[in-house]
């Protein structure tokens, strides 16, 4: 299976001059922990999380809505194509340890995001089928060695 056939295709995104209370409030409205940060012309530039948003503000002593997300953003980006296999993409997130990977064109334009939660759901529709494209086993794999203490982060605080 290709990572375009599981990816959620309707992708939100803010961009590097966005305050992190802006930031915050479309996480909220759209449920989701982390956003790739794009250029006015799409381009990925970076990824934000919740966390890297908690972690700058404390840091700093700063409220959300005085902060931009160039202030939090971690500048390392890990990415996929749509016609990658969900093990090559597993593989990614297990190697440079994110939960989620922003799926871009050969533009480097964001067309999609793939999460561990989205792998996880296939593993499971998938359980008990006799030749199944992702097994449970790697979808654990994946998530163990992504959970692990991180060597660096990569982040950026100004």
């Amino acid at each position: 299976m290709q990572v375009s056939q599981l990816m959620s295709h309707e992708v939100v995104s803010c961009r590097p001059d966005d305050t992190l209370a802006s930031v915050a409030a479309k996480m909220l409205q759209y449920d989701v922990g982390a956003l790739p940060v794009c250029s006015p012309e799409g381009r990925l530039v970076a990824m934000i999380t919740d966390r890297d948003m908690c972690m700058a503000a404390n840091a700093q002593g700063r409220p959300f809505q005085e902060m931009k997300a160039a202030a939090a953003m971690s500048l390392q980006v890990f990415t996929c194509e749509p016609t990658f296999g969900l093990i090559d993409a597993a593989e990614i997130m297990q190697l440079h340890q994110v939960r989620r990977l922003p799926v871009v064109d050969r533009a480097g334009a964001v067309i999609g995001m793939l999460s561990l939660s989205d792998m996880a759901k296939e593993a499971r529709r998938e359980f008990g089928r006799r030749f199944p494209e992702m097994k449970s086993q790697d979808v654990t794999a994946t998530l163990a060695i992504v959970g692990e203490r991180r060597r660096s982060s990569g982040r950026v605080v100004a």
